[in-house]
């Protein structure tokens, strides 16, 4: 019970979003910027005890979009790390799995078509066979859990986790 208090008064768990460097993408009409994304997970030690094996799980939720549609699919990717040793009065700082965070279009096809009018010019019109689109996915939030013998002893999180949560149980209707 003293260590688990220790843990919950003592050690600060901060988020920050990153954002790496982006990767192009090109194929037949699609052309994406993958940036791989994630969070920074910020331990803090404001105590002179020495914390060790410490182990944290988190969930990154994150939005999928299609070229043709506006609504995003909720996604989560989860993970665990583990700080060997936290020092006295120290920070450390580990980063999630990154998920791919794509922002990409699509070209539309146009075709162009001979139309002959009553007066018998001949005219050529642009068609859009197929649509295009734009796609912006997007990081909605996180969610840290510290444990102490498997069981969670302190939760942090940002973003607006609960709207996620209810999307990935099917509870909110897409439009």
């Amino acid at each position: 019970m003293g260590e688990e208090l220790a843990l919950i008064n003592q050690i600060d768990i901060t988020l920050t979003e990153y954002r790496g460097k982006p990767t192009k993408k090109e194929e037949d009409r699609i052309t994406d910027r993958i940036y791989p994304s994630g969070y920074d997970v910020r331990l803090s030690n404001r105590s002179r005890q020495t914390f060790e094996d410490l182990e944290l799980t988190y969930t990154v939720y994150y939005g999928e979009q299609d070229y043709l549609k506006e609504e995003r699919k909720t996604k989560e990717l989860k993970g665990k790390m583990k700080f060997p040793v936290l020092a006295p009065l120290r920070s450390d700082t580990l980063q999630t799995e990154p998920v791919p965070i794509v922002s990409g279009k699509l070209d539309p096809v146009i075709v162009q078509e001979r139309r002959r009018l009553q007066d018998g010019t001949e005219i050529v019109e642009s068609r859009v066979a197929e649509p295009g689109g734009r796609r912006k996915d997007q990081l909605i939030g996180c969610e840290v859990r510290l444990l102490l013998d498997g069981k969670v002893v302190k939760r942090v999180s940002t973003g607006d986790l609960t709207f996620a949560r209810k999307k990935l149980e099917g509870v909110v209707e897409d439009k």
